[in-house]
């Protein structure tokens, strides 16, 4: 358990996020400084980044300059 940012603190700044899009992912045995080690992490964040690229290219007009190279590129870190 996070002891920094409780879980509770964690779900209420979720909760009052006003943006479309956010996740609030859970890993069992995660803590502030060492959930990035922790099972499924980094599939989490593969899924979640080109998603918000997205977004953002396509906020901004500009979803032709993301082309699926570079999603691919993105997510083949």
């Amino acid at each position: 358990m996070d002891e920094l940012v409780p879980p509770k603190m964690m779900k209420d700044l979720y909760n009052k996020s006003r943006s479309n899009l956010k996740r609030l992912e859970q890993f069992t045995n995660g803590t502030h400084n060492d959930t990035w080690m922790c099972p499924g992490y980094y599939e989490a964040l593969m899924r979640f980044v080109p998603e918000a690229l997205r977004s953002h290219h396509t906020s901004k007009n500009l979803a032709s300059t993301l082309d699926s190279d570079t999603l691919e590129s993105i997510t083949s870190i």
